[in-house]
């Protein structure tokens, strides 16, 4: 009995935060980065409720840029020793609380970024323009040891494009597009996904983000019943400073049947507490005016 309360609770929150349901039932944040803003030293009019490193990440680890002055109208997010081999599940997150159990779908957009020219590449980095081993795109976490993401990672050693992974309890779990495919790549397939189904972690990518396809899914029934912080991700391997570049980020937040019921439930009892308030008023000047200006009030009720 609890959770659907809790999601009720939830969800009455989105609507006072000024967040409009759609008649389905789900609730939609974005970000179009159109608006100038550093947001790595505020947040305030955003849709976003932290910006951080997870977990320890090493002393040298840091946020290089979390901006929209770089590329205007685009978010330029990078970091630096984010993940390297003493921290690797370690990660910079730009993200947006969502509560325990609610499905959602995140997707973004990405860009540009400092990418290994694929397959055009020389190992270890040579001239071909290789920065090092970075990866951006979509994270949901509970904490820096446990969390799901769905990114961009061109590396020269697995040809790897898109990679899913699952962290946890601090031990990895990869699952990627096809290794040495190099028509899954940024350009062909700017658009990614990440979304929740009830205890199911689903992945896509997509070259105009209208048609998906899911590459990779992970079950994480540890993640039920607690908030996940979910958004954009950017991760550097080594000392260096990469960036990545992402545009049209959305969050559709979808809440369950039990919660939608209860959502149902409340426009109901609006509707009905207005339709009394209307009877009740007319009532009151039938009593002052008569009958007459009774039915010239219930006509101004009706029109309202």
């Amino acid at each position: 009995m609890s959770r659907p309360i809790v999601a009720w609770a939830a969800v009455a929150g989105l609507i006072f935060a000024g967040v409009s349901p759609t008649l389905a039932g789900t609730f939609t944040f974005t970000d179009d980065f159109d608006t100038p803003q550093d947001y790595a030293t505020s947040l305030a009019w955003t849709i976003w409720d932290g910006l951080k490193i997870t977990g320890d990440g090493g002393s040298a680890a840091s946020l290089a840029a979390c901006e929209t002055t770089s590329h205007p109208g685009c978010l330029t997010f990078a970091s630096s020793a984010t993940a390297t081999a003493a921290f690797k599940t370690d990660q910079a997150i730009l993200y947006k609380t969502v509560p325990a159990d609610l499905d959602f779908e995140a997707t973004v957009k990405m860009v540009d970024g400092n990418w290994v020219p694929y397959p055009d590449y020389e190992y270890p980095a040579g001239t071909s323009g290789f920065v090092a081993w970075h990866s951006a795109g979509l994270t949901a976490a509970m904490d820096a040891d446990d969390w799901v993401a769905n990114f961009y990672f061109s590396h020269p050693e697995w040809g790897a494009t898109f990679i899913g992974r699952s962290v946890d309890d601090g031990a990895e779990d990869n699952r990627n597009t096809d290794t040495g495919d190099p028509t899954k790549n940024i350009d062909d397939y700017p658009y990614t996904k990440l979304a929740r189904v009830g205890n199911d972690f689903v992945r896509y990518y997509s070259p105009d983000g209208v048609t998906w396809t899911e590459f990779s899914r992970h079950t994480r029934e540890d993640l039920a019943g607690v908030d996940l912080e979910v958004g954009l991700r950017h991760a550097m391997y080594s000392g260096n400073t990469a960036s990545a570049v992402f545009d049209d980020f959305s969050l559709s937040l979808i809440p369950e049947p039990a919660t939608l019921a209860l959502v149902g439930l409340g426009a109901l009892g609006t509707l009905l507490g207005r339709r009394r308030r209307k009877g009740e008023r007319v009532e009151r000047r039938e009593e002052k005016a008569g009958p007459a200006a009774a039915a010239m009030a219930t006509s101004e009720e009706e029109g309202r």
